[in-house]
């Protein structure tokens, strides 16, 4: 699988670490063939959900559902769970 980057857009924003959607890196990782996933960071903390951080990412970044169902695929197979959960989560999608 090798690396898998984590990358939590909304977190990224409100921290300062990009100032913008527009300056955020994400979409280029992407096109770069950087396996990335999408986190929430700490829900409660900035306001979010895992949800809306795919929302974000669909219409901050222009994701289309099949680049967001590679995304969320990339996350099942990066997650920390064991084979099984895996297979269910992977049929799932």
């Amino acid at each position: 699988l090798g690396t898998v980057l984590e990358i939590c857009p909304g977190s990224n924003i409100a921290l300062g670490v990009f100032p913008d959607f527009a300056s955020h890196p994400l979409r280029h990782l992407k096109e770069a063939g950087v396996r990335v996933t999408i986190s929430s960071d700490d829900p409660p903390f900035f306001h979010t959900s895992l949800k809306r951080e795919y929302e974000l990412a669909a219409g901050a970044f222009g994701f289309g559902d099949a680049e967001i169902d590679a995304i969320t695929r990339t996350a099942i197979e990066a997650a920390f769970v064991d084979d099984e959960t895996r297979k269910t989560l992977l049929a799932r999608l």
